[in-house]
C-alpha cells in the first residue's frame, strides 16, 4: 500500500496527463496539453501549445510553441522559442533554439540553427552548424561548425568549418574541410581541403583542389589543382589550371596559366597565357604569351612570345608584341625589322612588298634620267671598286647583309641602264650599217662609171 501511495504521489509531480479526448499526450512537468495529435515529453515541453501534430521531446523543448504545426524537437531546448514556425524538425540540445516563423527546416546536432529566427527550408547537420543563421533560407550546411555565422540564403557548406565565417555571402557552394572558412563573398563554388579557406570578400570565384584560392578577395577567378592560386590576394579574373599553377600570384589579373607549375612564382604580372609544364614559372612580367615545356620559365620581361619544349633562353619561335618582331631560333632582331631567322630558309615562293612610287626603279626609263655615260661609269668604277648606287662589299658587311626588296630594286635598276645603253648601241650599229649600205652604193656606182669609162 505504501509503495502505491509513493507511486501516486510520484505521478502527480510528473503532472503526468493522458488526454484521450484531444489525443494529445504529455510526459513532464507543465508540459502542453491543448492542441490535438501533439507528443510532449519533458519539462515544460509544449507548455503553451494550442497546435495539432507536433512532437517535443526534451527539457524546454518547443516550450513556446503556439500555433505551429507538424514540427519535431528533439533535444533539450529544442526550438524553445518557436512560436509560428511549422514543419520543422530539430535533433540536439538547443537545435533551432531561436526559431520563431522558419518553417521546413531540419536541424541535427546540438546548437544547430540555434539562432535561426525566420529562415526557412534549411538544412543544418552538425555541431553548431548554421548556429548564426538568423533569416537565411534554402541552405543546406554540413559538418562541425559549418556555416557558423552564415546569415544569408541558398548556400551548401559540406565539411568541417566549412564557410564557417561566411557572414552575409550567398548563393555560395563549399565542399571540403574548412573550405571557404573565411569566404563572405557571393556566388563562389570552393571543392577540396582548405579550399578559399582563407578568401575573403571575393565574388564568383570557382577553386577546385586543396589549398587552393589562398587568402583571396580577388573575384571571377578559375583555380584548379592542388595549391592552385594559393597565396593569391587581391587578384581577379585569373584562370589557373594544375598543381601550384599561379601559386604566388599576389594582385596580378586577366592570367591563364595552364600545367603544373606554370606561372608559379608571378606575383603581379597581369594578362599573361602561359600553356606547359612549368611555362613561364619564373616570369614576372605582363603580356606575355609562354606555350610549351618551360616556355618562357625565366623570362622577366613583357610582352614576349615564347614557342618551345625546353627551358632554354631562346625559344624556337620568339616575339616581341611591344615592336611586333618574330624570331626563329634567335632573340636578335635589328630594330626596323619584323623577322629575324637564325639559319637557312627555304621556301618555294617569296614575294617582297614594295611600297610607294619610288619603290620600283621605272623612273630609268623617264625621259628627264639623267643616264650616266659609259665613261662615267668606268671612272666611278676605278676610283670606288663598285657601281654606282649599289653598295659596297664593306657596307654589306658592316650592315651584316643585304635588304631582298631594295637589292632586286637596284639590281633591276642596273638592268634597265644596261637596256637602255643596249638601245643606244643599238641605234650606233643601225646607223653604222646605214652607212656601210649606203657607202657600198656610191662604191658600186663608183665601178660602173670607172668600167665604162676603160671602155671607151
Amino acid at each position: 500500500m505504501k509503495d502505491r501511495n509513493q507511486l501516486l504521489i510520484s505521478l502527480m509531480a510528473l503532472s503526468v496527463t493522458f488526454t484521450f479526448a484531444q489525443t494529445t499526450t504529455n510526459f513532464g512537468i507543465n508540459s502542453g496539453t491543448q492542441g490535438s495529435d501533439n507528443s510532449f515529453f519533458g519539462n515544460k515541453t509544449g507548455s503553451v501549445n494550442t497546435a495539432n501534430l507536433n512532437s517535443f521531446f526534451g527539457s524546454l523543448a518547443g516550450e513556446n510553441n503556439t500555433i505551429g504545426t507538424r514540427n519535431v524537437f528533439f533535444g533539450s531546448y529544442a526550438g524553445r522559442f518557436n512560436t509560428n514556425g511549422a514543419d520543422n524538425s530539430f535533433y540536439g540540445h538547443a537545435a533551432g533554439l531561436d526559431n520563431t516563423l522558419g518553417k521546413g527546416n531540419t536541424f541535427i546536432g546540438s546548437h544547430s540553427g540555434r539562432y535561426n529566427t525566420e529562415g526557412s527550408y534549411n538544412t543544418f547537420i552538425g555541431y553548431i552548424s548554421g548556429y548564426s543563421n538568423t533569416t537565411g533560407s534554402n541552405n543546406t550546411i554540413v559538418g562541425y561548425e559549418a556555416g557558423r555565422t552564415s546569415s544569408a540564403s541558398n548556400n551548401t557548406f559540406v565539411g568541417t568549418e566549412a564557410g564557417k565565417y561566411s557572414g552575409e555571402g550567398s548563393m555560395n557552394s563549399f565542399f571540403g574541410n574548412r573550405a571557404g572558412r573565411n569566404n563572405s563573398g557571393n556566388q563562389n563554388t570552393f571543392i577540396g581541403h582548405y579550399a578559399g579557406a582563407s578568401s575573403g570578400t571575393g565574388n564568383a570565384n570557382v577553386f577546385v583542389g586543396n589549398n587552393t584560392g589562398g587568402t583571396t578577395t580577388g573575384s571571377l577567378n578559375t583555380f584548379v589543382g592542388v595549391l592552385a592560386g594559393g597565396k593569391n590576394k587581391t587578384g581577379g579574373y585569373n584562370s589557373f589550371f594544375g598543381y601550384q599553377s599561379g601559386y604566388y600570384n599576389d594582385s596580378g589579373i586577366r592570367n591563364a596559366f595552364f600545367g603544373w607549375g606554370s606561372g608559379l612564382n608571378n606575383k603581379t604580372g597581369s594578362q599573361n597565357t602561359y600553356l606547359g609544364f612549368q611555362a613561364g614559372r619564373d616570369a614576372t612580367g605582363s603580356g606575355n604569351v609562354f606555350i610549351g615545356y618551360g616556355a618562357g620559365l625565366r623570362e622577366t620581361g613583357s610582352n614576349k612570345l615564347y614557342i618551345h619544349n625546353k627551358s632554354e633562353e631562346t625559344p624556337l619561335i620568339y616575339g616581341d608584341f611591344a615592336t611586333d618582331q618574330l624570331g626563329i631560333n634567335t632573340k636578335l632582331i635589328p630594330t626596323g625589322y619584323t623577322m629575324g631567322v637564325k639559319g637557312k630558309l627555304i621556301t618555294e615562293e617569296i614575294k617582297v612588298q614594295t611600297y610607294g612610287q619610288n619603290g620600283w626603279p621605272d623612273y630609268v626609263f623617264a625621259e628627264n634620267y639623267e643616264l650616266p655615260s659609259l665613261k662615267e661609269v668606268e671612272e666611278y668604277i676605278k676610283e670606288q671598286g663598285h657601281l654606282k648606287n649599289m653598295p659596297s662589299a664593306k657596307k654589306v658587311e658592316k650592315e651584316g647583309g643585304i635588304e631582298l626588296g631594295v637589292m632586286n630594286a637596284k639590281l633591276l635598276e642596273k638592268i634597265e641602264e644596261l637596256t637602255l645603253y643596249t638601245i643606244q648601241q643599238e641605234k650606233k650599229l643601225q646607223e653604222q650599217e646605214k652607212q656601210l649600205i649606203e657607202q657600198e652604193n656610191r662604191l658600186k656606182k663608183l665601178e660602173a662609171h670607172l668600167n665604162k669609162t676603160q671602155k671607151n
